[in-house]
């Protein structure tokens, strides 16, 4: 896991409004999630702008800017500069539940589902949706399989070769758009 603060600071001074000394604007960048999770998650802190140098207080007890060996949890870091403006903020590093996914292209089919590994399943699709490609996941979230560009309403997907297990399909258009949605094989 990576997670990455990114704070722009503004100029120390006395403000006659409620103001944060950095501006708000975060950025979270995730990568992909260990097969097993552990304590292998990375936190770290960039600034764009302010009065270098910076100083860092982890609840970790680090003074890096950086933040590594993490496990599942919340963290927060002090951050200032050298003319002691500061900002508190904090990171979150969690274990992906499943895949998050937003169907957004409706009408699409999978079956028979479940399917053994020595046939092929069918797919639907509805027509405003085509060209689109699929792509087949384990139950780990590792990529196992594309199949691109299918052209037709109704196609014939060969699974040959599937393991028995549970499997996380996600069809894509050109524009996009996802669906998403759970193959068993027996």
């Amino acid at each position: 896991y990576v997670c990455c603060i990114k704070k722009e600071i503004l100029t120390c001074g006395i403000y006659t409004l409620t103001a944060h000394i950095f501006c708000t604007n975060n950025e979270i960048v995730h990568t992909n999630a260990s097969p097993t999770p552990g304590n292998d998650g990375t936190a770290a802190v960039v600034i764009s702008a302010g009065n270098a140098p910076y100083t860092y207080k982890w609840s970790t007890g680090s003074t890096d800017s950086a933040i590594t060996g993490l496990s599942p949890g919340k963290y927060f870091v002090t951050i200032a500069d050298r003319d002691s403006c500061t900002e508190v903020d904090s990171v979150t590093i969690e274990v992906a539940s499943g895949v998050r996914y937003k169907n957004l292209l409706p009408g699409i089919t999978l079956f028979p589902n479940p399917a053994t590994p020595d046939n092929a399943v069918n797919i639907n699709i509805s027509p405003g949706s085509l060209p689109v490609s699929i792509e087949f996941y384990d139950a780990a979230g590792r990529f196992y399989r594309r199949i691109a560009n299918i052209t037709h309403r109704q196609a014939v997907v060969n699974i040959t070769g599937f393991a028995p297990g549970v499997y996380i399909y996600k069809v894509l258009n050109k524009t996009g758009a996802v669906a998403v949605g759970k193959l068993v094989v027996r």
